[in-house]
């Protein structure tokens, strides 16, 4: 959030995790605790939204995508990025294997699942890419 707010943008967070709340708070960020779906933020009024690595752990991303859909104004941009459940053989070979399957994940995705949860939830897939260095899905999606 710090690095965007240092290139202009007015950049607000949504976090669950006290601790990570504070911190935040504490490096001049604007952050709420809690939940999108709870937060009360007025509808249409982002231009865009970051999920860096966290749909994985949300239990029902289908309604949480709508809600997100619903925060942003029509011509805004959705990123995603989540791990790259394809590349489990991967993660084996570099003994990373217990981070992918971790508990904290509730979702595994490919880029076609991905692909497919983001369009079927009010969004479009513009663009999504594999990164070989770290094993992860990037997808940048507008609302459709």
């Amino acid at each position: 959030m710090r690095a965007l707010q240092d290139r202009g943008w007015q950049a607000e967070g949504v976090d669950l995790n006290p601790g990570a709340v504070q911190l935040v708070r504490e490096l001049g960020a604007h952050v709420l605790e809690g939940t999108v779906e709870d937060a009360e933020l007025p509808p249409e009024s982002f231009d865009a939204v970051i999920c860096w690595h966290m749909l994985e752990q949300v239990w029902h991303p289908a309604p949480f995508l709508k809600v997100l859909r619903r925060l942003v104004r029509c011509d805004a941009l959705l990123f995603v990025q989540v791990p790259d459940f394809d590349q489990l053989p991967a993660y084996e070979s570099r003994g990373r294997a217990a981070h992918l399957l971790s508990r904290v994940h509730a979702n595994f995705f490919n880029a076609a699942t991905l692909t497919r949860l983001l369009d079927r939830n009010g969004w479009l897939t513009r663009s999504i890419f594999f990164d070989t260095s770290n094993g992860f899905l990037t997808a940048v999606a507008q609302p459709s």
